[in-house]
């Protein structure tokens, strides 16, 4: 189950390129960070606590401010 998906791109030319994309699963009851570099195809799966993915929407709000 794919409860969050996330994706970071640049822009080139106008348009914009995916250089990393990021999914949350939740796996048998444990939760899973998947991150693929579009580049190279390589993923990484990473384990997350519930802790953490309940910190998400902090996360992604610093993320936020620091971009303005």
């Amino acid at each position: 189950m794919v409860e969050q998906m996330t994706s970071v791109g640049r822009e080139q030319e106008g348009e914009s390129v995916m250089l990393y994309s990021a999914q949350l699963h939740l796996v048998n009851g444990q939760h899973q960070l998947l991150v693929t570099d579009a580049e190279s195809g390589h993923t990484d799966v990473i384990p997350v606590t519930k802790k953490a993915v309940s910190r998400l929407p902090t996360y992604l709000g610093m993320l936020k401010k620091a971009a303005k």
